[in-house]
């Protein structure tokens, strides 16, 4: 390749991340079926990096920041992975979870069962301080991730590396709404896995 057909190629790459960023997903859909180097980023840090993308993140953690469904479900459908973390140890669904984007929090559990990954995800991936989607949740005081990912049975008993759970997350933060709902969900999870029939 020459060093004109180089520069063509750099500039139609950083196209598509200023494409994910906005969610343009017919232009996103252009630019990954035109090929090249723009379906490779997809599953490389350090080519997005070399792009300006920021902290590690593929062009999917891109997409789920900015709340973007339709692109975020279009990048795992070309090959985008959302089992791969950025540099904070932090998958896809985490920011999905922090960000209430419950919509994209629904995909990247999709996404879990649907892809073909070596290293699967589930719903209860852990960052580098510990902490599971739900944790993550709680700690932004976002109460419709938690509930989504509960019915889709993650743990809220689960604690981070500093011993917190996501009920002490929550309370600490002063989000009582996200609390209310832990503690509704928590009783559910407990009477399921127990086996208990309550009598109405």
């Amino acid at each position: 390749m020459d060093d004109l057909a180089r520069r063509i190629e750099a500039d139609k790459t950083r196209e598509l991340v200023g494409f994910v960023a906005e969610g343009k997903c017919a232009s996103i859909a252009r630019a990954v079926v035109a090929g090249g180097n723009a379906r490779a980023i997809l599953r490389d840090r350090d080519e997005c990096a070399a792009l300006g993308v920021e902290t590690g993140s593929t062009l999917l953690h891109v997409a789920v920041r900015g709340g973007f469904v339709s692109a975020s479900k279009l990048l795992i459908s070309q090959g985008a992975d959302p089992s791969i973390a950025d540099d904070a140890g932090m998958l896809p669904i985490h920011h999905a979870a922090a960000a209430d984007a419950f919509k994209v929090v629904e995909a990247m559990l999709d996404a879990a069962t649907a892809v073909e990954s070596a290293r699967p995800f589930g719903v209860d991936p852990r960052d580098a301080r510990g902490r599971t989607p739900v944790l993550t949740a709680a700690y932004a005081g976002e109460f419709a991730p938690v509930m989504i990912l509960a019915e889709m049975g993650a743990s809220l008993a689960a604690v981070d590396d500093e011993g917190r759970s996501a009920m002490a997350a929550a309370a600490e933060g002063g989000h009582t709404g996200v609390c209310e709902v832990l503690a509704s969900m928590r009783a559910a999870q407990l009477v399921k896995s127990r086996g208990i029939r309550l009598k109405l």
